[in-house]
């Protein structure tokens, strides 16, 4: 156990100065050699679609990844993406990898201000320590009310984006 403790707390350790420190590490790729990245789109729509996924899945997958991406899921995102994707039968890496559209503080920010218009009727202007502090779980109404009116807006958008883009590409 102590051994298991040792090797565990270097992974973590490794893993957290890798993101913090940039220097030159070895991708995590499939058996393939082939990764998809966020950096090379149309790479890894063809990546994607050269296994068995058709162009129908991917925007599918997509738009419920933007979708979850947008609710206020915090800390547990990934998991919620990964259990709905393999619950539908959908392509896991391509939900997750559009959910990453949702970064915040743009979407949040946004769902956070429309939530705020659906409750008071005008935007919130004030940000200071108060309004997101002592107010911290009005603001996370707001985004829940937010996210549901601009959730599956973007999560459609999405989907028709990737079904186009995955269609002239196959």
């Amino acid at each position: 156990k102590l051994y298991d403790n040792l090797v565990i707390s270097w992974l973590n350790t490794r893993l957290t100065m890798r993101t913090m420190l940039p220097w030159p590490h070895r991708a995590l790729c499939p058996v393939s050699g082939k990764c998809v990245s966020a950096l090379h789109p149309l790479r890894a729509m063809r990546l994607l679609l050269s296994e068995n996924t058709t162009p129908r899945e991917l925007a599918l997958a997509g738009a419920l990844g933007v979708f979850l991406g947008t609710l206020p899921l915090i800390g547990i995102h990934t998991f919620v993406i990964l259990v709905a994707a393999g619950f539908l039968r959908l392509n896991r890496i391509a939900a997750i990898t559009a959910s990453q559209l949702t970064i915040p503080p743009f979407v949040p920010a946004f769902a956070i201000e429309v939530g705020h218009f659906m409750r008071f009727g005008k935007f919130l202007t004030e940000f200071s320590l108060k309004t997101i502090g002592s107010e911290g779980l009005d603001r996370l109404w707001e985004w829940f009310l937010g996210s549901l009116l601009i959730g599956p807006v973007l999560g459609v958008t999405t989907g028709l984006i990737t079904y186009v883009t995955a269609y002239l590409l196959q």
